[in-house]
């Protein structure tokens, strides 16, 4: 049974949330009402007329309100000209124009920067429906839905931060990519060496550990249930040569088989020398008769429940944003979750509840 929490600082968590209502706090750093023409080098060919900060602020206002381009321009004309009179706002065709050809990433908008050796992250990934704005794409309403299929949604990969709560990087792919393969995309991007990495089942895969060991990453990854350790691997390994043998079907001979190596099981040094924390994590499960109990023991162990912090982090980008893209091209999708994961780091600035187990 899910253990309940409670809220301690009602009082701040109530002044946090009427914050968030202030739409300017949610602009860039790189807005400036009174300096909303662009400021930028010129280059043959069409004027740019408007800075990329006001681009950014009316797209911050259409994520939040899941408006369409119409309806934004129009509010932020009756919101930003009472402010600045003298502003022009973009209209609806320059503002999609704009938003496939600038280059958004997430910021970094933790308060303690300078701590890049205590640096804990958590990888998570979900799909997000192009289609469907509801909640209801999972397995119960995947029968009846009308759009279904690979090509109805988009992989989102979110990276975060433990100390701060904010995302740090986060990754817009097909959803054929799997969850291994977007994680080990992060782990290159990012610009500190992470102290520890927590992840779920479907990273517990090779190449995220032969990724880890290049930054010195601790992995904190519950390993598969029919997870073998390296030197059952290689044991059976050499029982498969040996069944082979014995069959007829290979002609090495006899004093050949003797066991296999690592590099004739695929395990190269800084894979061999990461899993063996894996190893050590599989023994552990095993000492327990039971395994479900064995897995509890190894998460309380290891503190890997922190996770569940990525999972809440989902869930609130989508009750925020929706459960669905509001731009066509793959470009403006991509842009689009840079915004929007800014938009949540800004809301995380403001302040978050301190919940404590009763």
């Amino acid at each position: 049974m899910p253990q309940k929490h409670e809220v301690k600082n009602w009082g701040e968590y109530n002044g946090f949330l009427k914050q968030r209502g202030n739409l300017f706090l949610y602009f860039d750093d790189d807005f400036s009402g009174e300096r909303w023409k662009y400021r930028g080098e010129r280059k043959p060919g069409g004027r740019i007329k408007y800075d990329d900060g006001i681009i950014k602020a009316c797209y911050g206002v259409k994520f939040l309100f899941k408006l369409p381009l119409r309806q934004t321009q129009g509010l932020c004309e009756s919101l930003l000209k009472k402010v600045w009179p003298d502003m022009e706002v973009p209209n609806y065709t320059t503002m999609s124009r704009r938003l496939a050809k600038m280059e958004i990433e997430v910021k970094d908008y933790r308060r303690d920067k300078g701590d890049k050796e205590n640096l804990d992250i958590v990888i998570d990934s979900t799909g997000i429906s192009i289609y469907n704005n509801t909640g209801s794409h999972g397995s119960k309403a995947s029968d009846v839905r009308k759009h279904r299929g690979f090509d109805q949604y988009r992989k989102v990969s979110l990276c975060m931060d433990l100390k701060s709560g904010r995302i740090i990087r986060a990754r817009y792919d097909e959803p054929r990519v799997s969850d291994d393969a977007a994680g080990v995309r992060i782990l290159r991007d990012l610009k500190e060496r992470p102290r520890s990495l927590r992840a779920d089942g479907a990273y517990d895969s090779k190449r995220i550990y032969e990724e880890c060991y290049r930054l010195g990453t601790e992995t904190i990854i519950p390993p598969c249930i029919h997870a073998v350790t390296q030197e059952e691997r290689i044991l059976g390994l050499w029982r498969y040569r040996l069944s082979n043998r014995k069959a007829g079907t290979s002609k090495r001979r006899e004093g050949n088989i003797r066991e296999g190596t690592d590099e004739e099981a695929g395990l190269s040094k800084s894979y061999r020398k990461e899993i063996s924390r894996r190893d050590e994590a599989i023994r552990f499960i095993r000492s327990y008769e039971d395994m479900s109990e064995g897995r509890r023991s190894w998460k309380l162990k290891t503190l890997y429940n922190k996770r569940s912090r990525i999972e809440s982090a989902m869930h609130r980008f989508k009750k925020i944003f929706g459960f669905f893209w509001q731009n066509k091209s793959e470009i403006n999708r991509r842009n689009e979750l840079n915004i929007k994961v800014n938009l949540m780091n800004k809301m995380t600035a403001i302040g978050m509840p301190i919940s404590m187990a009763v």
